[in-house]
Order: structure tokens, then sequence, then C-alpha cells
């Protein structure tokens, strides 16, 4: 009888355990952080040791999914550009490192150059927005990071900026 009340004993014990685990994995859960995206880290906002109330922001993440090149492309080369078109990125900090893309978007309406476009005469041409996005992610490219896109239309990719015509 004395062991039969040992072992339903025991049962009991391992039982209280078995909830202690699961609210000690339920507060653990609570206090993991976890990221909405997969990404990678670009600014840390919250140190160790920190109090945060909820909501608040500990790091700023960039999903490199979603990172793409806008440029602009004159009336004359926009309706021989398709969706899907081969291209690559140069970025001026790795000119001779091709990144392969491929064109995700073409503006239906052609605007006035930017500002950003340094020499006036550019600016007065109508242009419209193609963005271009890595067919892999890279780990090079960051958001706002400089760089030129070269779109294929029809011909080949250059494997580095040196073989661009120079302005």
């Amino acid at each position: 009888m004395a062991a039969r009340a040992n072992i339903k004993a025991l049962k009991n014990a391992v039982s209280a355990l078995k909830v202690q685990k699961d609210e000690i994995q339920s507060v653990i859960n609570e206090l993991t952080i976890k990221s909405p995206i997969n990404g990678h880290i670009v600014d840390k906002v919250a140190n160790i040791g920190e109090v945060l109330g909820a909501g608040m922001s500990v790091a700023t993440a960039i999903d490199s999914q979603k990172l793409y090149l806008k440029m602009y492309v004159d009336e004359i080369n926009n309706g021989k550009i398709e969706i899907g078109e081969r291209a690559v990125i140069f970025l001026d900090a790795y000119p001779n490192k091709p990144i392969k893309a491929r064109v995700i978007k073409i503006a239906q309406r052609a605007e006035f150059t930017p500002k950003e476009v340094e020499v006036r005469e550019d600016r007065i041409q109508r242009v419209y927005e193609v963005d271009i996005k890595p067919v892999n992610p890279n780990p090079l490219i960051k958001f706002g990071l400089p760089g030129i896109g070269v779109i294929s239309i029809g011909g080949r990719l250059p494997k580095s900026l040196d073989e661009l015509p120079k302005l």
C-alpha cells in the first residue's frame, strides 16, 4: 500500500513539474525578442539592461528581400524594357562586382527628372521610374546606398562599370 502511495505522490510531483515547465516556457516566450522579418540588423536602438515599454523598438532591421534600386529611363528606351528584363546593379563602393537583378516595376507615366540628377540638361527630359531588384539577397546592398543600374535591352550586361561609356 505504501508503494502505491509513493507512486501516486511521484506522479503528482511529475505533473506539477510539467505544469511549472510550461509556465516557465511561457515566461521565456514572452521575454524573447523576435523579429517580424527575416533580415539583418542595421541599427541598435536599445542596450542591455534598459527598460523598454511595450511596443518600443529594440533595433532596426532591413528585409533584404525588399531592397531594390530605383532608376530613371528616358522616353526612348522605356518602350524597349519589359518586366522581368535582365539587369545588373553596380554599387558605388563596389564598381567591379555586378549584382544580378531583374526589372520589377516600370512607371506608366513620365515625370520630369528628379532634382538628384546634377546636370541641368538631364533634368529637362521626361523620364520613367524603373525599379530593379536583385535576383538573390546580397549583403553588400544596404538601404540608401548609391548605385547604378544597367538593364539589358536584348544585349549583354557589363561585368564592370569600366565597360560603360563615360559621360
